[in-house]
């Protein structure tokens, strides 16, 4: 993985939440990589720990990943 480098490209940060369970995180790792994306942006993808490491392989030459914080409740909107 790439270390966040600082420059004068746009950081464009998606934290999933706890919203997606394993095959929705693949799904959308692989729309994502197909997806067409803007020369001027760097892209962070923070998904829910429980899939993290199975989606080291996606986005090695697409994004950067990242992680959130953790929440006592099910899934929801209560990570940051």
């Amino acid at each position: 993985m790439n270390k966040l480098i600082f420059s004068d490209k746009k950081l464009l940060v998606a934290n999933w939440k706890s919203n997606k369970h394993y095959l929705e995180a693949i799904d959308w790792a692989k729309t994502f990589n197909q997806a067409e994306k803007r020369d001027n942006r760097q892209y962070v993808v923070c998904p829910p720990f429980p899939v993290l490491s199975s989606l080291v392989d996606y986005f090695t030459n697409t994004a950067d990943l990242g992680v959130q914080d953790l929440s006592p409740f099910g899934a929801g909107a209560y990570t940051g």
